[in-house]
């Protein structure tokens, strides 16, 4: 709700945000390595923050971030988590 395009994204029948609404807010289907992937330059705050209850989930995908995982979405720290029950943050948001 902290995002410009918040009133874009469309929320599920729990409340919580679709994230497929974010992606289309935020991610560029097509880039290159002068265009960024996720474009948040014009937010005065870009925090992306999501709960999952399944921190299996969340390390599988970080796994990604590395090269045991072959760099497939990227490199970093991925989602951490913040100390919050079932809460991460993106360590990373600018990326390519």
């Amino acid at each position: 709700p902290d995002l410009s395009k918040a009133d874009q994204f469309t929320r599920n029948p729990d409340g919580s945000y679709n994230i497929q609404s974010v992606l289309d807010a935020y991610r560029k289907d097509n880039y290159d390595p002068d265009t960024l992937k996720y474009d948040f330059t014009g937010e005065a705050q870009a925090i992306a923050r999501m709960f999952e209850s399944d921190t299996e989930l969340v390390n599988a995908y970080n796994e990604t971030l590395t090269e045991a995982g072959d760099f497939a979405n990227g490199e970093g720290l991925g989602w951490v988590p913040t100390g919050m029950t079932n809460e991460f943050r993106l360590s990373e948001i600018f990326t390519n």
